[in-house]
């Protein structure tokens, strides 16, 4: 660890999978498979499993990372780990405590990328502040916001599609109308720059530590979620290189020890906690 810490600022943040290659077969599209254990690459599925009419294959590099990282995320989904986008994730054991956990809450959390480097496989681990709100715009309201504050920003929303599932789609909001439990949000959808009108209990604003500052002012609270972020992010501190590189060892350490070795097929996948250093 010392000798380490003593180069932090020449060390990156990828580390080496070393991996015990398994079979890799090419999958008939005809046949039902199960989701978890296939990937879909360069037009084709492949799995670590064998399924009627698959065929054996040898898989370039390329193939052999997705089938890594397909693991990897269902293993962190399986220890608890949260995710807040396709990369970032957290676990809910790492929150920041704040008084206002009925509105947001905060949680060291990372992101990470698999990456081919040469002729081998790094998993890049980048330490991450991730912001979860909880509040919707009417929980604004009704704390107190003047309905001229709730607009003219990002947000998501709660969309049931057919089949009754229930999913989150981004817009901006132009406009909060109405009072209580009947206010509503005129929202332009980003997908198609559409305008709808949605219940203000189902739109929450994006968790951006600048909106939720100014949020937090419009209901009368003083708390500056901006320099909380920046101290957990390493921003202000006169060490922030070698910060970092702790706080990425620690999230390494304990991913060693709740998720690596992947074990699936006849892979076996652990990871060098020594990061690699930048020449």
């Amino acid at each position: 660890m010392m000798n380490i810490l003593s180069l932090y600022n020449r060390i990156g943040n990828a580390f080496r999978l070393n991996y015990i290659l398994g079979s890799v077969y090419q999958l008939d599209p005809t046949i039902e498979f199960d989701g978890d254990s296939a990937v879909y690459y360069n037009g084709n599925y492949y799995s670590h499993t064998y399924y009627q009419n698959s065929e054996p294959i040898s898989p370039d590099l390329g193939l052999i990372k997705a089938l890594i990282t397909k693991q990897f995320v269902l293993k962190l989904k399986s220890q608890g780990y949260k995710f807040k986008s396709k990369y970032k994730v957290y676990d809910i054991g790492q929150e920041i405590v704040t008084p206002y956990t009925d509105l947001f809450k905060l949680y060291e959390g990372f992101e990470f990328r698999t990456v081919i480097i040469g002729e081998e496989i790094f998993l890049v681990i980048d330490p991450k502040v991730i912001t979860v709100v909880q509040a919707s715009i009417q929980d604004f309201l009704l704390r107190g916001a003047d309905i001229g504050s709730l607009r003219e920003f990002s947000v998501y929303y709660l969309e049931e599609e057919s089949g009754g599932r229930i999913v989150e789609k981004k817009g901006y909001l132009l406009a909060t109308q109405g009072e209580g439990d009947n206010a509503v949000c005129i929202i332009k959808r980003y997908e198609d720059f559409s305008e709808i009108t949605v219940s203000a209990g189902s739109v929450f604003p994006e968790p951006r530590a600048e909106l939720l500052q100014t949020l937090l002012g419009a209901i009368g609270e003083e708390f500056d979620i901006i320099e909380l972020q920046r101290k957990f992010s390493f921003l202000d501190s006169k060490t922030s290189s070698r910060d970092r590189l702790l706080k990425t060892l620690e999230i390494v350490e304990r991913l060693e020890s709740e998720v690596f070795p992947l074990k699936f097929g006849d892979f076996e996948v652990k990871i060098d906690k020594t990061p690699i250093v930048v020449r």
